[in-house]
């Protein structure tokens, strides 16, 4: 029995140490009873990312929610967010079942969010600010809202039951394609997108890295509040400068922390950090 026990503890540190190679750890929940209300909301849009499975939405790598509001917009993690709320409240089923994986995809890629995107409608600037792994400090950064230089082309096609029209660009070392609807008025969509004489309801890159696209839209003209994290933490930075940051992450990330591999000589391996933004 002792020896079993032994065996059973050196597997567990042989399968610890294996995923450290390919991961880092994230900071597990936030709680959001210091969320501010920062600006009240008339229209929800949920959209997919890289959902490859269109009959079942809650498996996609992620669900995002733009909510859009008579000043700013923000656009964020739906799962996440939810997660951290039903946490918050003491119930951890759905972080377990939907916000846990989400999180940890992180361990396996980056295509993910843990940040919040808003948008000051006033001040025309968009500002970021994320939730680092565990050990790295919290950033956010301002910008001036970014000009995409769209291509609008003839074809169409429905999404959400709404017509969308075609239209092309590159941004940031990325190509991209956007379907967006007259029918919905609204510069905006997801991430960072925007520009076009309607709303972005699908948008993906040439290499489909990165595929967007709604779900449900939900109009509400009694208005709803638009929460934020309390960021009173978050250093400020500069995009550039996260970018760098990230690309360190992913990179070597034991090495910024300070980690010490269990076996003390395993060679670490990461993926290649690919965002969505290359330059």
């Amino acid at each position: 029995m002792k020896k079993l026990i032994i065996l059973l503890s050196i597997l567990t540190l042989f399968f610890i140490e294996t995923e450290a190679q390919y991961s880092f750890r994230p900071k597990i929940s936030r709680g959001i009873s210091s969320c501010a209300v920062v600006d009240s909301g008339y229209v929800r849009i949920k959209y997919t990312l890289n959902n490859r499975n269109k009959n079942d939405i809650e498996n996609s790598e992620d669900i995002h929610m733009l909510e859009i509001g008579e000043k700013q917009s923000r656009y964020s993690s739906y799962v996440i967010f939810r997660g951290d709320s039903t946490v918050s409240s003491g119930d951890n089923t759905y972080y377990r079942k939907y916000a846990g994986p989400v999180y940890h995809q992180y361990n396996k890629c980056n295509k993910l969010f843990w940040g919040e995107y808003f948008k000051d409608y006033k001040n025309n600037t968009l500002s970021e600010y994320v939730c680092m792994p565990k050990a790295i400090p919290n950033y956010w950064y301002s910008e001036a809202i970014p000009i995409f230089q769209w291509e609008i082309q003839e074809d169409t096609v429905s999404i959400a039951n709404y017509l969308c029209q075609k239209a092309t660009c590159s941004f940031r070392g990325r190509n991209y394609i956007a379907w967006f609807t007259p029918e919905i008025p609204i510069n905006n969509g997801p991430w960072k997108f925007g520009g076009l004489p309607g709303l972005i309801l699908k948008v993906y890159d040439d290499k489909n890295d990165y595929v967007f696209e709604c779900v449900r839209i939900e109009n509400n003209t009694s208005g709803f509040a638009i929460h934020a994290y309390n960021h009173s933490n978050y250093g400020k930075i500069t995009r550039e400068k996260l970018w760098k940051l990230w690309k360190d992450i992913f990179e070597r990330y034991d090495d910024i922390i300070g980690s010490v591999s269990i076996s003390g000589n395993l060679e670490r391996k990461y993926l290649p950090y690919n965002p969505l933004e290359l330059e």
